[in-house]
């Protein structure tokens, strides 16, 4: 855990500053927040509360869930003092997309008030939505009439559909659009200043997770060719490393995700790999023999 702490303050200072000092509430309703595994992609999780818990470990924003909220009632995220309500994707139905865009945007804008780094990409805007565009960012504090009189491009339609900037109901028969580009008023997204990164401690930090790796896998790969008969070494060899790297390795980001989200700590996860590198231990303590003095000529 300490390793991992430090590559994010070595790596990224301003997240690892915002996540000491920046901590968001999540109010819910009881039972609202469900464990998140999903191992195979299929599992759908709509309720409030597993929207904003998801979107905050995604983030890499520490929180503390609160399950005091009224039955019913949507969950909320509170990030200093302001607070931003959940939707239910299920009861949102048809609104649900434009729903989560309002909660994303309304999230990124206080996560980076609380001092996160976030930067918000520049966005293309067809004329036909310029003004809807506007009336929506009112903190970006545009002027239509000055958007339209300076720089814009010309785009074909088919082109701007391929691109979703627009439908061809909302072109309205029109061969041609005219599209400007808005900096800072596209999506958010978290980066790490280049100039603030401490270079020599992150290659450091990656140097003695790598070493910690081929600790492992030298001492395994002899153990196992000494462990088995020549006759099935390979099966032998090959089982334990798809059943290690395979199904437990497989499993370990979406069990990671599900205990992160779970905890609302992006470093509780590592406690999956921390049980099974336990578990290895003492079945191997237990069941692994002593293999020196093995013959590896013979066949049985």
């Amino acid at each position: 855990f300490p390793l991992f702490k430090a590559l994010t303050k070595a790596a990224n200072p301003a997240l690892a500053a915002a996540q000491q000092n920046t901590r968001a509430t999540v109010t819910a309703a009881p039972g609202d927040c469900k464990f998140q595994f999903n191992p195979v992609g299929t599992a759908k999780f709509t309720t409030s509360c597993d929207i904003a818990t998801s979107f905050l470990t995604k983030n890499s924003v520490p929180y503390d869930v609160v399950a005091t909220a009224a039955p019913g009632t949507a969950a909320s995220v509170k990030i200093g003092n302001e607070t931003v309500e959940s939707y239910d994707a299920v009861a949102a139905g048809d609104q649900a997309k434009a729903k989560d865009a309002a909660f994303v945007k309304a999230v990124n804008m206080s996560l980076r008030d609380g001092g996160y780094p976030l930067k918000r990409a520049a966005i293309k805007v067809p004329d036909q939505k310029l003004d809807a565009f506007i009336a929506a960012n009112p903190e970006l504090k545009l002027d239509a009439a000055a958007i339209r009189g300076g720089e814009k491009t010309t785009v074909a339609v088919d082109q701007a559909v391929k691109d979703k900037l627009l439908t061809k109901d909302e072109a309205a028969g029109a061969p041609e659009i005219t599209v400007y580009n808005i900096p800072g008023g596209g999506a958010f997204a978290m980066f790490a200043d280049p100039a603030a990164v401490n270079w020599p401690m992150t290659i450091g930090i990656l140097f003695i997770l790598v070493l910690f790796v081929t600790m492992v896998y030298g001492p395994i790969a002899a153990i196992l060719v000494e462990m088995f008969p020549t006759r099935i070494r390979y099966t032998g060899m090959s089982l334990p490393y798809h059943i290690g790297n395979g199904w437990f390795g497989g499993l370990l980001p979406a069990t990671v995700f599900a205990l992160s989200a779970y905890k609302g700590d992006i470093y509780y996860g590592l406690w999956y790999p921390v049980v099974i590198a336990a578990m290895s231990l003492i079945i191997g303590m237990i069941f692994v023999r002593d293999t020196l003095g093995t013959d590896l000529h013979t066949k049985q």
